[in-house]
């Protein structure tokens, strides 16, 4: 389950349950109660939702970046509330995710000793440099960059189900006419690549993307259209 559904349904519960006791108790599940800052319902379904996809082994943190919303940044690790910190800007932004043959499970990376020290090792590296400064919409083009170099580091660019699938992208923007506006980037760690804007500044028109998307039904692609 994706951290969006994992929230959804924690709230779900989280209402059904009720919190009125558990405030009163002085929390619940080592979110911290105050009479003047009680947990909200959001605060404790973050909590679950986090705890939940640490035990799975299903993200990297992704129950933290939604709690900070937009286009996020996470600085430090934990659970949403407690440990974890991240940071985000609104965009009007609509990526087209695209997604190939089913790859190797979150868990087989992030389990794995050798490929969690590169993981690790190459995405600390990235954040030490984009963290610098102020983190709003100047920081995209900086963004697209890190996220090309942490692939090549860490070394999951090199994978061949991963690299088939970017080159079939990077073919359908050729063959579109859409290069020069946009860029593909590998999404992590599933085998899907994100089809980005190089800009923020200007949006691709309605054109562009059906330019994008008639060669993507030409290859055959699943894809889907999302919003940040």
């Amino acid at each position: 389950m994706s951290a969006a559904g994992l929230l959804a349904a924690a709230r779900a519960l989280i209402g059904a349950v009720g919190i009125a006791d558990a405030e009163e108790e002085g929390g619940i599940g080592g979110v911290a109660s105050d009479a003047d800052n009680p947990p909200t319902e959001y605060d404790l379904a973050s909590l679950v939702a986090h705890r939940t996809e640490r035990r799975l082994s299903s993200g990297l943190g992704d129950v933290l970046a939604l709690s900070a919303g937009g286009i996020e940044l996470r600085l430090e690790p934990g659970a949403p509330g407690e440990y974890g910190r991240a940071v985000g800007f609104d965009a009007a932004l609509s990526p087209i995710l695209v997604w190939g043959e089913v790859g190797k499970h979150t868990g087989d990376y992030i389990d794995d000793a050798a490929w969690k020290v590169r993981i690790s090792a190459a995405g600390e590296d990235a954040v030490s440099r984009l963290r610098q400064g102020k983190w709003d919409q100047n920081k995209w083009p900086e963004l697209l960059h890190e996220s090309a170099n942490f692939a090549e580091i860490s070394g999951l660019h090199g994978e061949e189900t991963r690299q088939r699938l970017l080159n079939k992208v990077e073919e359908v923007l050729t063959l579109s006419g859409q290069s020069e506006g946009h860029v593909a980037r590998l999404c992590m760690l599933g085998t899907s690549v994100a089809i980005l804007p190089l800009s923020l500044d200007m949006s691709p028109s309605e054109s562009d993307v059906r330019c994008i998307t008639t060669q993507l039904d030409a290859l055959g692609l699943n894809y889907l259209r999302t919003t940040i």
